[in-house]
């Protein structure tokens, strides 16, 4: 199995492609996924020079976000099945074992190379909005709506009827 690996602090030069055994069958409560689309976001750049706020060392695999087909799925796995296409955080490989609580379902019909473009700043402006507790009534600011995060969350839907204003 392919995988790009960053072995040091760097750039995108100094990535390196490498074969290594593929996963194992999944566990239970896991999925795993053929990735067939990969985007590479802002993130990844920073992890390469090693400026990341969580920096976990090195090596590791690129690539934090991916989508592709569950190929196979592990005891106790509900909410998926093989032939399902679905997004998943991880990116340059070929085949991954991950939880199924960390797969999230594309629609038919939608692109799986659009879709893996997006997926980390989708969850991140989901996550903010989610922690901002908004309340009915309630106005919320998206600063610099043109960027990949704040034009996710300026676009997310009315949950509690709060008033969204966009500045781009």
């Amino acid at each position: 199995m392919k995988v790009v690996y960053c072995v040091k602090a760097g750039t995108h030069l100094d990535l390196v492609y490498q074969d290594i055994a593929p996963p194992s069958s999944p566990g239970p409560g896991e999925i795993q996924v053929s990735i067939d689309a990969r985007g590479i976001q802002f993130s990844d750049l920073v992890r390469f020079a090693g400026d990341y706020q969580d920096n976990a060392g090195y090596p590791f695999v690129v690539g934090g976000e991916g989508g592709g087909t569950v190929v196979a799925a592990g005891s106790g796995v509900t909410q998926v099945e093989p032939g399902d296409k679905v997004l998943v955080p991880a990116g340059c490989v070929e085949i991954v074992n991950v939880s199924e609580k960390a797969a999230t379902h594309v629609p038919d019909g939608v692109d799986l190379k659009v879709a893996s473009s997006f997926r980390n700043n989708y969850l991140t402006a989901l996550d903010g909005l989610t922690r901002a507790g908004l309340q009915p009534g309630e106005t919320l600011l998206v600063h610099g709506a043109a960027g990949g995060v704040s034009a996710q969350a300026a676009s997310q839907p009315d949950p509690v009827s709060w008033r969204g204003l966009a500045e781009q």
